[in-house]
């Protein structure tokens, strides 16, 4: 599988996207470089489909840290509590059939996939 997305806000035609083979990289229709420094170049809305590029997991460049997990028949939800304010949560969830983050939601940030298309080749 090659690592890469693309995005296209249907209302404005505007595209993001990424190819980690090739380098690709491209911010509302602007080719950009990557910094190799760059702790994630995903898109916000691609970032789900890159878990370890959310800054959920407690590292030292992260601002949350997973502290519950629950698991019904359909998702996994894991509890995130932010590292600088403890009284503010948020939560990740996991399809179980996709196996796939499906959305994140906390008081700043909120992603969420309505459908997922495989990219063509």
């Amino acid at each position: 599988m090659r690592p890469a997305y693309s995005l296209v806000d249907l209302s404005s035609g505007s595209v993001d996207s990424l190819d980690s083979v090739t380098g690709e990289y491209v911010v509302e229709n602007e080719a950009m470089e990557i910094d190799h420094h760059m702790l994630t170049p995903e898109s916000g809305p691609a970032r789900l489909a890159f878990p370890m590029s959310l800054l959920i997991w407690g590292r030292p460049q992260d601002n949350w840290r997973v502290f519950s997990g629950s698991r019904t028949r359909h998702e996994i939800s894991l509890g995130l509590v932010s590292l600088t304010d403890a009284s503010v949560e948020g939560t990740l969830t996991i399809n179980r059939h996709s196996d796939m983050a499906v959305r994140l939601d906390t008081p700043t940030e909120k992603i969420w996939y309505e459908s997922v298309e495989p990219h063509a080749k």
